[in-house]
């Protein structure tokens, strides 16, 4: 009886174990995503700046050409 609930108990542990590790991936899977996302968030605004940047420019060359 006492090694079948060792064995048990052992076991036990093992699958903690795996469980944790398995938990830790996917943390570390959740946190490159939020990067990633991050990244893009980014590039977005950067290419939003970029477009608001050429508009002013385009304002400014046609009112300096007299067009409207």
């Amino acid at each position: 009886l006492k090694l079948i609930a060792r064995k048990r108990k052992l076991l036990a542990i093992k699958r903690q174990k795996r469980l944790k590790l398995i938990a830790k991936r996917q943390k570390l899977l959740a946190k490159k995503l939020k990067l990633k996302v991050q990244k893009q968030k980014l590039l977005a605004k950067k290419l939003k700046l970029k477009v608001q940047k050429q508009k002013l420019l385009t304002k400014k060359l046609k009112s300096k050409l007299g067009l409207k």
